[in-house]
């Protein structure tokens, strides 16, 4: 989730590493591995500690004290970050008799298991020591450990649901903090933008003002995606302004810079978002956010090119600049190259073949045009059809629209009237921008095959669904002419 992934699962074993080993009770030649690697452990020096808790272990393989020395043998893993070693010892101990600082031993599997990234494991480690500790602050590191494993789960109803419980348990634990913003990413994952921002507007005023950790950047980078998600944009823009300045050269620089960008387009701040994400792809071109990037700035110039007044038109007496979709395209097509290091997936790469369809389009390249629309169309269709709960995107329908209309100015008759009676299906009764568009092209499209009837009632389904149309004077004119024919 972040960069303080491990912090819970690495600070929660402090207490039972610094707890004193178990003490010599008597003079025991067979015992003296054992107490000196115990004395060990207890000062911290794990790899002397291991030679010693090992070379017992293989002279007293029967020992009564095997279950001990194991025991503080994971430990000595542990400390060393030795984690794959430590969970197997901690789980051949889970429930042995002999040692019985269970409660403990079941709360630094669960982390080591964390740590590992098998955080289902590590839920049900955790959720033990919740059940039977006595002691209330191991049942509040659980809940920390609880909190983590839930969140890099992304199971966030259950992140909230332990952050919170931990808060009750112990609000002043050690963990608390981090546990607040972990259960406010969750919240913010939830779409509950108001409560995160909360959260988190206290947490970054508890940092100084040159504070450069990652958990400062990390909060005041989520207050400021929880202030753009409500549409407080201003204040966002200062939020990833100043993650950005602390952030540096870390990985979530180009985070922040690019949702500065985003903000700024969403205010209305064009020329600063372009500049902005200009900046972005020139800094960063490895970064992952970079199709984004590249897309946002695709489809905000050609906005604004939509916008701009027609060539030789514009106020002044200046000529107005012609319309560049070649260069659009042109910084389109990249991602979807099949060697790119950063390639457009998933709804991204939908976006992007439906905008560089509409700037072939417009170029005039109908062919090359109505290739991109399809193929967007044909990957939608293909994730449907494997994955049966896959929900087509919005775009579909307008690209089997834009499709057929480019198959119609090659006069590619055919083609045109089945993707525009595709169109007309995926969109069924929804009455949307383009749908007497749509229906109009699909009766002249009929009276072009010589199918006379489903042009007259697709003609007259246009006027029925959409009486004030402006296209209602052809379908009148379509009318007429099919009645003559």
């Amino acid at each position: 989730m972040n960069g303080m992934a491990c912090v819970v699962a690495v600070a929660i074993a402090l207490g039972a590493l610094t707890r004193p080993c178990p003490a010599a009770a008597k003079a025991e030649p067979a015992m003296d591995r054992y107490y000196n690697a115990n004395a060990l452990c207890k000062r911290g020096l794990y790899p002397l500690a291991i030679k010693e808790y090992e070379a017992f272990l293989a002279v007293n393989p029967a020992h009564e004290k095997v279950p001990n020395a194991q025991w503080g043998l994971a430990l000595c893993h542990y400390g060393m970050g030795a984690m794959d070693k430590a969970a197997a010892l901690f789980e051949r101990l889970a429930g042995n008799a002999r040692v019985t600082d269970q409660d403990q031993l079941h709360n630094l599997w669960g982390s080591s298991l964390a740590v590992l990234g098998k955080q289902a494991e590590a839920v049900k480690a955790f959720e033990w020591t919740l059940k039977n500790a006595k002691e209330q602050a191991l049942k509040a590191d659980a809940l920390a450990g609880l909190t983590q494993a839930h969140s890099l789960l992304e199971d966030w109803p259950a992140a909230v649901r332990t952050s919170e419980d931990l808060i009750k348990l112990a609000p002043d634990s050690p963990y608390a903090d981090l546990v607040r913003y972990q259960g406010a990413v969750a919240r913010m994952n939830l779409k509950q933008y108001a409560e995160a921002e909360k959260t988190l507007t206290t947490l970054a005023a508890t940092f100084p003002r040159n504070a450069m950790t990652a958990d400062c950047i990390d909060t005041i980078f989520y207050l400021g995606l929880c202030r753009a998600r409500q549409k407080k944009y201003d204040d966002a823009i200062k939020d990833f302004t100043e993650a950005a300045r602390r952030a540096g050269e870390s990985p979530r620089a180009p985070e922040a810079l690019y949702w500065q960008a985003w903000c700024e387009t969403q205010r209305g701040n064009l020329r600063q978002a372009e500049s902005l994400y200009t900046a972005f792809l020139s800094k960063y071109p490895a970064d992952r956010l970079l199709p984004a990037a590249t897309l946002d700035l695709a489809e905000l110039r050609f906005r604004q090119q939509q916008q701009s007044p027609e060539p030789g038109k514009a106020k002044g007496g200046r000529r107005a600049a012609e319309v560049d979709y070649a260069s659009i395209a042109e910084a389109l097509r990249p991602l979807l190259a099949e060697d790119s290091k950063t390639p457009a997936t998933g709804e991204l790469r939908s976006r992007v073949l439906y905008l560089l369809g509409w700037c072939l389009f417009r170029q005039g390249e109908m062919g090359p045009a109505a290739q991109a629309f399809e193929t967007l169309v044909a990957a939608e269709e293909a994730a449907a059809k494997a994955d049966p709960a896959y929900r087509t995107g919005p775009l579909v329908a307008s690209a089997c629209f834009q499709a057929g209309e480019a198959r119609r100015n090659l006069k590619e008759f055919g083609p045109a009237k089945e993707l525009f009676e595709k169109a007309a299906r995926l969109r069924g009764a929804a009455a949307t921008a383009d749908q007497d568009d749509m229906l109009l092209r699909l009766a002249q499209l009929e009276a072009i095959n010589g199918q006379w009837q489903e042009s007259l009632r697709t003609a007259q389904t246009l006027l029925q669904s959409f009486p004030e149309s402006p296209l209602r004077y052809e379908a009148l004119f379509a009318i007429g002419w099919e009645l003559y024919a």
